[in-house]
């Protein structure tokens, strides 16, 4: 069967994620618009080819999305049966992980649906009066915005954050499957004819799946969702994973622990200053601090980035296209994450004890893995920052060599949480 138990151990099979077809975009009327989606999604599989064919290059057997059915959800979106765009399959790991020789899968994620895009905001009469200028026309309605004056719709989008505001007004939760047009079916097949077990997980997807979850042996090392939130949710989902194989440790990293730290090497953690010590999870262990400081925040016009994408994405040279900008917080928002928190460089996939790849260069953090004899691989992500993803996010590892063992064997509870 197929199993996990160090993220070090020899990779021996994995999936590397795919993207949709640039024809996915086909029906988008604004040329412009058209063409840099289009971009976006050529250039994204361009970079997850090459990430593959590295891996595979390295003797691992690498699985890839069923892409190919795209034009069946076009279809849905053209008849109004759905109204988002569904993410493509470009970050397996969101919506699985291989726990020993357990198999967790989420076949559904709650996404934000903005009623807004589809129909007449209800705050925009009070919107507008709050800031209207001397002069403005009335507009009491939100289809009427068009065609208000022109210098008047990029002051209000400019200066008075109108797309942030109607989004965050109106919204409603609503599950969205990660499986859409069945891009992992064979995958699943594969690896339940392997003899794998496979368990739905999809009532705690926020709390179980490989960005949340880091498996160190006997040790799992559960993230909280939010910082100083150690719920009893989470405390109960990793005791029960856990069981009496595993003990269970939760570290407060407020988010997708992937993206705040990265066991490389036995004794040695990457990571960056934020609020998580690692003196209890990981005592005696050397960490290695990366660069503090976001790349987008030394960007050259970031504070754009914050004005257009509220800096949850971000793509070079298109700092001030509010049709783009419109088109993703009304179609696109659950593609994107907040690149501007995140540190790709703790992002690593662990090839095997001695091969590491990432998506950006850290001085600290490679100077760091040579001393432990580990060479890391910079494969480049060109729109990592809209993805708000990195190598080990647009990975997922379904078997490596190796047997369970223990490096912390002091610890004598067998099933318990150990909380940092």
């Amino acid at each position: 069967m197929l199993e996990i138990y160090q993220h070090w151990d020899p990779l021996r099979a994995c999936v590397v994620g795919s993207c949709w077809p640039p024809e996915f975009f086909s029906y988008v009327q604004d040329t412009k618009l058209r063409n840099l989606l289009e971009k976006i999604v050529a250039e994204t599989q361009e970079d997850l080819d090459a990430l593959a064919q590295f891996i595979e290059s390295r003797g691992v057997q690498v699985f890839r999305p069923d892409v190919s059915q795209w034009h069946k959800i076009t279809e849905s979106i053209e008849s109004n049966i759905i109204k988002e765009y569904p993410r493509p399959p470009v970050c397996p790991r969101d919506a699985h992980v291989m726990i020993g020789d357990l198999f967790y899968i989420n076949r559904t994620q709650d996404s934000m649906v903005y009623a807004d895009h589809y129909e007449e905001w209800p705050g925009w009469s009070q919107f507008y009066q709050d800031v209207r200028q001397p002069g403005w026309p009335d507009c009491t309605r939100e289809r009427d915005f068009k065609s208000l004056p022109i210098k008047i719709q990029n002051f209000i989008i400019e200066n008075c954050e109108y797309y942030r505001w109607r989004n965050e007004s109106w919204y409603a939760m609503e599950p969205r499957s990660t499986n859409p047009g069945g891009v992992y079916n064979h995958i699943y097949e594969w690896v339940i004819e392997q003899g794998n077990q496979i368990i739905d997980i999809s009532d705690h997807w926020r709390l179980v799946n490989g960005s949340m979850v880091t498996r160190l042996g006997r040790d799992l090392y559960f993230s909280t969702e939010s910082y100083d939130e150690i719920t009893p949710e989470l405390t109960a989902i990793s005791q029960q994973i856990a069981g009496t194989k595993f003990r269970s440790n939760i570290i407060d990293c407020g988010g997708h622990s992937d993206g705040t730290f990265c066991p490389v090497a036995p004794g040695l953690i990457v990571s960056y200053h934020d609020r998580t010590t690692y003196e209890q999870s990981f005592p005696g262990w050397e960490i290695v601090y990366g660069s503090d400081d976001s790349y987008l925040v030394e960007s050259e016009g970031w504070r754009k980035i914050r004005q257009w994408g509220f800096g949850r994405w971000y793509l070079r040279g298109q700092e001030r296209t509010a049709a783009l900008t419109d088109f993703v917080d009304s179609y696109l928002r659950s593609w994107t994450g907040n690149a501007l928190e995140t540190r790709f460089f703790v992002n690593i996939l662990m090839i095997d004890s001695k091969t590491a790849v990432v998506s950006q260069y850290d001085e600290n953090v490679m100077c760091a893995m040579e001393r432990y004899g580990i060479t890391c691989h910079v494969i480049p992500s060109r729109h990592q920052f809209f993805w708000d993803a990195g190598t080990h996010c647009h990975t997922l590892d379904l078997d490596r060599a190796g047997t369970v063992k223990d490096y912390f064997p002091h610890r004598d509870y067998a099933s318990g949480s150990n909380s940092e």
